[in-house]
């Protein structure tokens, strides 16, 4: 049977929660929950990697589910897949809908209540870690909440590992850890995210964004996007250093040089046509831009066709 039929049987049948051996090994789990499926780990180590899954699962709530934890063994991240609630954490209180995601664990005090009327369907993902500070290694700082976005690819990440820790297969121990510390770390973008999308110059940088991708090839500098904005050419670049990380003109020749080596690879275009529908007047700049940023000359990218 595959992945999503599993999940969307379990999701969508009335299914008598059976008793078995993991939650009985597990205590610190709750019982406030309708159905559930968990998966576990408890006597691997972790060898190569800052987190160390515990156990983890997938539960639907009672409606009179509510949680109040001033101290927990583990470090937990939970990902609401729908349902409504709150969660009380170091930061406040936060409303709970699905793509919300927050941690909590030793020293990280968590009130969570469901919402009678939309039970919360949630993964929980419980880890120890060696890792002296856990906030600062993953760049969370006191950050225990997000509101992911469906760009972030939280709930892909764990649906992987849920699926994988259920499935008991070789090496499904380290495979949840490196999805754990990927969520970490998108986890921790995604609380960027939240708080400069609250900011007025994220949506000038995402005007600025829309307008480069829209119209990239009929643009070559920084002050023809800025006169067509209307906007200075020194506030488009420190947009473009606040929230990408690096200048119009790199993102610019990123989107042509992109673009070059889809006309390379899949309609078989020479290099100087290439050069030239990317908007690259000189093909010589273009032969070092494509270089510096391939690796290897667009002429042995065309000839081996991205192979090498």
């Amino acid at each position: 049977m595959a992945k999503a039929d599993i999940l969307w049987i379990f999701m969508n049948r009335a299914i008598p929660l059976p008793k078995n051996e993991i939650r009985e090994e597990l205590p610190e789990v709750s019982r406030q929950v309708h159905h559930a499926r968990y998966f576990s780990f408890p006597s691997q180590r972790a060898v190569e990697s800052p987190v160390a899954v515990v156990y983890g699962g997938l539960e639907i709530c009672n409606t009179s589910y509510r949680i109040e934890r001033d101290e927990f063994p583990f470090y937990t991240v939970e990902l609401v897949v729908s349902g409504t609630g709150e969660v009380t954490l170091a930061e406040g209180k936060r409303m709970l809908c699905g793509g919300a995601v927050y941690l909590y664990g030793p020293e990280l005090p968590c009130r969570i209540v469901n919402h009678p009327q939309s039970p919360l369907r949630k993964y929980f993902i419980s880890f120890s870690s060696m890792v002296p500070d856990l906030l600062s290694y993953f760049e969370l700082r006191h950050t225990q909440f997000a509101q992911s976005h469906p760009d972030d690819g939280l709930l892909s990440l764990a649906d992987l590992l849920f699926s994988e820790g259920c499935s008991s297969q070789p090496c499904s121990f380290e495979i949840c850890n490196q999805t754990l510390t990927l969520m970490l770390m998108r986890f921790a973008r995604s609380a960027n995210l939240a708080t400069q999308r609250e900011e007025p110059g994220w949506a000038v940088f995402c005007r600025c964004r829309s307008v480069l991708d829209a119209r990239f090839l009929e643009l070559r500098t920084l002050k023809e996007l800025s006169e067509m904005l209307d906007l200075s050419a020194s506030y488009i670049s420190r947009l473009f250093k606040r929230y990408h990380h690096t200048s119009p003109y790199q993102y610019l020749q990123g989107r042509k040089l992109s673009y070059a080596e889809s006309l390379l690879r899949h309609e078989g275009a020479t290099v100087e046509q290439a050069a030239q529908r990317a908007g690259f007047e000189d093909p010589f700049h273009f032969s070092r831009a494509f270089k510096k940023f391939k690796g290897f000359s667009p002429g042995h990218f065309r000839r081996h066709k991205g192979t090498s």
